[in-house]
């Protein structure tokens, strides 16, 4: 069974991963031609909206947490078992 990952060492491995990529594009994109940025432009433009939503309500849930304001004053008793806190969100 392989060693499991600690979420300091699972939030550092995110990092890198996210900063290889960024710095891959980063390298790459200047060195395409047109229709090859227009590609990665049409790959990547369906990513930016849920990924913007997904931390825009980490940064929403933070802020009622932050402030002690529960969830029954915006959702329903069925729903905010399903709603993860700001930590689950911010992992």
């Amino acid at each position: 069974m392989p060693p499991r990952l600690t979420p300091r060492h699972q939030a550092a491995l995110a990092a890198a991963w996210g900063l290889a990529c960024a710095l891959s594009l980063a390298w790459a994109l200047p060195r395409l031609d047109q229709h090859g940025a227009k590609l990665m432009w049409t790959f990547f433009q369906p990513l930016a909206p849920p990924l913007l939503a997904v931390w825009l309500w980490a940064q929403c849930v933070a802020c009622f947490e932050a402030r002690r304001i529960p969830y029954a004053a915006c959702f329903p008793e069925r729903d905010q078992r399903q709603l993860p806190s700001a930590a689950g969100l911010c992992k």
